[in-house]
């Protein structure tokens, strides 16, 4: 500089100057980002769009429905008596029902018992077969049935009275199946052996009806039925 004037080489170092002190601030600030950056909150396509992080409610679902427990049915009581023992707890039964009925007085009672084998069987002893014949002595409204095992009633007469008589019997079956079995009406029952004839006993109803089980596993039907009147079948 002389005499106040400013030369062009003064000019220039001041002006690289103040360009060198301009870079140097640069450098050591560094560069200001156009838009904030949030860590983790980029998108799914690199953006940096805020994103809808509410969870999609859950679906209504249906549970499927438990099936309901089913009660467990209880075994039969097992039949512990032979043929013989059966028919005559059921002919006891008759006489309580008979006694509970009537007034005292001078009757006779008489007593008809069948089985397919003998008194002291059990009951399924003898298996059942199709078209058995040795059924064929008791025959409900004209037909035997092949699970019939025993069968026994009782005739209740009053002595000197014109009165009809009672019938109590008792039925016992070694199937399910059997002509007792569901009966909503009567039967007539034809009895062959008899010690007076054949006879046909009218007008049969069931009062009550037990099952059993045997030893075997076979079931065992008792009833207990009612008749109206019984006559000869060959008069």
């Amino acid at each position: 500089m002389k005499n106040g004037h400013i030369e062009l080489g003064e000019i220039l170092f001041v002006a690289l100057l103040i360009i060198g002190l301009a870079a140097a601030a640069f450098i050591f600030i560094g560069p200001k980002p156009a838009y904030p950056s949030v860590p983790g909150n980029l998108s799914e396509n690199g953006s940096d769009e805020p994103q809808d992080r509410t969870m999609p409610a859950a679906e209504n679902q249906t549970l499927p429905t438990q099936p309901e427990p089913q009660p467990v049915q209880a075994a039969p009581p097992l039949a512990n008596g032979t043929m013989g023992s059966i028919l005559d707890e059921g002919l006891s039964r008759a006489d309580s029902l008979f006694y509970s009925r009537v007034e005292s007085g001078q009757y006779e009672i008489k007593t008809y018992k069948w089985t397919m084998g003998k008194l002291n069987d059990l009951p399924d002893s003898i298996q059942i077969k199709a078209n058995d014949i040795r059924a064929v002595d008791v025959r409900f409204d004209g037909r035997y049935s092949d699970s019939l095992r025993g069968f026994a009633f009782r005739v209740y007469s009053y002595s000197g009275y014109s009165s009809p008589s009672k019938i109590y019997g008792v039925a016992a079956f070694i199937s399910d199946s059997n002509p007792l079995e569901g009966m909503n009406a009567s039967v007539d029952v034809q009895y062959d052996l008899a010690p007076e004839g054949a006879q046909i006993i009218e007008g049969c109803s069931v009062l009550s009806a037990s099952e059993y089980g045997t030893a075997a596993g076979t079931p065992l039907h008792v009833y207990d039925i009612e008749c109206k009147v019984m006559y000869g079948a060959n008069p």
